[in-house]
């Protein structure tokens, strides 16, 4: 999706379409390398795409404890394959909470400061 400053020009409005009926049989939904990970988040619990996925990709993004908090609430969460955070802005204890679930959970690489929110890729 990548960052605003380096001609990344999608936006939360590009993804509704995806999250409410384009592709109800999708079973990968990689949202990656989004400076709004949490927008994302927002919408995708309360989507009917969510109750299809096995697998979910967040990885590059800046999902923050807020969004990943908003994931652990949602009961589709728990029926996913894998979830992959990788490289966002979570803490340890969220990691922790995380790591938690009952699925196949994704932390390659570090996670950034949760003062420094941006998507991995730029350029």
């Amino acid at each position: 999706m990548g960052r605003e400053e380096y001609g990344g020009t999608s936006s939360i409005e590009d993804i509704i379409p995806i999250l409410y009926g384009r592709f109800p049989k999708l079973k990968y939904l990689g949202l990656r390398n989004s400076e709004y990970t949490n927008d994302i988040v927002y919408e995708i619990v309360d989507s009917p795409i969510i109750n299809n996925l096995i697998e979910l990709d967040f990885s590059m993004g800046s999902l923050t404890d807020e969004g990943a908090e908003i994931l652990l609430n949602c009961p589709a969460i728990h029926e996913l394959d894998t979830l992959d955070i990788s490289d966002n802005c979570l803490s340890n204890e969220m990691i922790e909470k995380i790591n938690n679930l009952d699925i196949e959970v994704i932390n390659l690489g570090y996670q950034k400061h949760p003062d420094e929110r941006y998507c991995t890729v730029g350029e």
